[in-house]
């Protein structure tokens, strides 16, 4: 009752990986709303943080920046109407982002041009036009659809991005922990030049957890051997989809010092986190 009474549930010391992943489910079982899980540790020099915030989770603002803005300088009548924009005072250059929405104001002509609506990613209808474009279209121009129906342009008018949300599910803990994905991709990647080595410290934080979770005791730099062979264990039994080379030195790094958090990388995380 606790937990559902919040919108977040926020894990930062040690617990048993049953546990972890009971409450995992548990948030995300709840309606209508899922409860977001956090689950973030340090130990040494080495952290983690998993996010879940729901299989049903909308993302309304993927950049986090401010809804670009551009002057209409033409609109075309047609099946596919190209619209040529221009860069007012103040606003950075680049272009509109492909299969965006945008909403349209103070435009003189195409009467009815700012009440267009569209069937969003959710379903939903929103006042906006979905934009896209063609590979020889013109530079400052993008392709909003049908407009036959309206009267000509006559002058002005501008063009602002609508910020529309789309699906976008979390993966569950125990999803996670069996596809994490790949660095640079659909994992946060952290280390450019010895590549791979988030995978590693990704099979040996499940390893360590599942390692504690038999014994019923922490492990540290002297159970080297036992988390190594059991991250193989997991990537062999295909518990996880992980192919990495494990590296003993690279594993006694992340033991030394597996549960003590450095007051630091603590503050980076909890801001990370934040």
């Amino acid at each position: 009752e606790v937990v559902q009474q919040h919108s977040v549930l926020l894990i930062c010391e040690s617990m048993p990986l049953n546990d972890l992943l009971k409450w995992n489910e548990y948030c995300r079982s709840l309606l209508p709303k899922p409860v977001a899980f956090l689950y973030v540790r340090t130990g040494g020099i080495f952290g983690n943080v998993f996010v879940d915030f729901g299989p049903s989770h909308v993302l309304v603002d993927a950049n986090g920046q401010a809804p670009m803005v551009r002057l209409v300088e033409s609109i075309e009548l047609g099946p596919e109407a190209l619209v040529r924009l221009s860069i007012p005072d103040g606003q950075a250059p680049g272009s509109l982002p492909e299969g965006c929405y945008v909403e349209f104001s103070d435009v003189q002509g195409c009467d009815g041009i700012d009440s267009h609506q569209e069937v969003s990613p959710c379903g939903e209808k929103v006042t906006a036009w979905k934009i896209s474009s063609k590979s020889d279209d013109p530079v400052n121009s993008i392709r909003i659809g049908n407009t036959s129906g309206f009267p000509a342009y006559v002058s002005g008018g501008m063009v602002t991005e609508k910020k529309v949300g789309v699906p976008y599910p979390f993966k569950s803990l125990a999803e996670t922990l069996k596809d994490p994905g790949m660095p640079f991709d659909s994992m946060v990647g952290t280390d450019m030049i010895n590549f791979g080595s988030e995978l590693q410290s990704h099979v040996l934080l499940y390893a360590a957890l599942s390692l504690e979770a038999e014994r019923g005791a922490a492990v540290g730099e002297a159970d080297v051997a036992a988390v190594v062979a059991k991250a193989k264990e997991l990537m062999s039994s295909k518990a996880t989809d992980v192919e990495a080379d494990i590296d003993d030195g690279f594993a006694a790094k992340f033991l030394r010092h597996f549960h003590t958090p450095l007051q630091p990388f603590c503050a980076f995380l909890g801001g990370v986190c934040a």
